[in-house]
């Protein structure tokens, strides 16, 4: 997929986002720059899409807060946001490109990147629900979900980490048949502190190579996905599960335990939990 960065004459610090397989438009832009902006553009965001204020990475002693909002009128709803929410130093605009986006568009868009921002481990949102959704028929969901599909590449390319998996902190198993030349990978994190009995999150994304099927099903986990032919199954949610005590299922989904996990630094995860 192709992008173009297109930065403001007048403001430096305020880029458009777009590309020619995708019918939307991301506009980025600091804290001062969305002050000028209004001042030179003072109709572009009197639309309906969804936003994201939120600190970059030059700028975390103000906090990893995340928000993700929608409205029908972003210019009005991030005005409202600069007296309580004085951590941004970044906003991320999302509207499309025909102006077809109404509110109910917008709804199911900032319930879709609350889900993601959360699975991401990245940030912590400060959203304090997951997010409303209005009944959309069959044509606008098409619509909404062709809109969704290219926006993760369209970020990553465009070096924005919102939505990016943060693996930090985590412990990594690869594994896979004995010839493959590439192993698939699986990431979990401590749930709690470093005490026996504590729980394991499983993250979203992991891939994970001949675990017995029917000791996965009887768990009843969910967001797990079974391939039969190559024998992996694949967490699309994030799955928390016990690492020791009664019924421990992490040993026996996984046969070897805790031991062949290791984070960054050669740390195995038994020693992590305390076991």
């Amino acid at each position: 997929m192709k992008i173009e960065i297109t930065a403001d004459k007048d403001i430096p610090d305020a880029h458009k986002i777009t590309s020619p397989e995708w019918d939307g438009v991301i506009f980025r832009m600091t804290h001062k720059a969305f002050l000028r902006w209004l001042e030179r553009h003072d109709k572009d965001f009197d639309t309906a899409g969804a936003y994201i204020l939120y600190a970059n990475h030059f700028d975390k002693r103000l906090g990893k807060n995340i928000y993700i909002g929608q409205s029908d009128d972003i210019k009005r709803r991030i005005n409202q946001h600069m007296a309580n929410k004085d951590y941004w130093t970044m906003a991320v605009i999302f509207v499309s490109r025909a102006d077809w986006m109404n509110i109910a568009h917008a709804f199911h868009i900032e319930s879709t990147f609350i889900s993601w921002a959360t699975n991401a481990h990245r940030y912590s949102v400060a959203n304090g629900t997951k997010g409303s959704t209005c009944h959309l028929g069959l044509e606008d969901q098409e619509r909404v979900a062709s809109y969704l599909k290219p926006v993760k590449e369209i970020l990553s390319l465009a070096n924005i980490d919102l939505f990016e998996k943060n693996y930090d902190n985590s412990f990594t198993l690869e594994n896979g048949p004995v010839a493959a030349r590439v192993k698939h990978k699986s990431h979990v994190q401590i749930v709690a502190p470093a005490t026996p009995g504590k729980r394991v999150r499983i993250l979203s994304g992991s891939v994970m190579y001949g675990l017995d099927a029917k000791i996965v099903q009887s768990y009843g986990l969910f967001g797990v996905t079974y391939d039969s032919e190559n024998k992996t199954h694949t967490f699309s949610e994030d799955v928390e599960i016990d690492t020791i005590g009664p019924d421990n299922p992490f040993p026996r989904l996984f046969g070897e335990g805790l031991n062949r996990w290791t984070d960054t630094t050669g740390l195995r995860l038994y020693r992590a939990v305390g076991i």
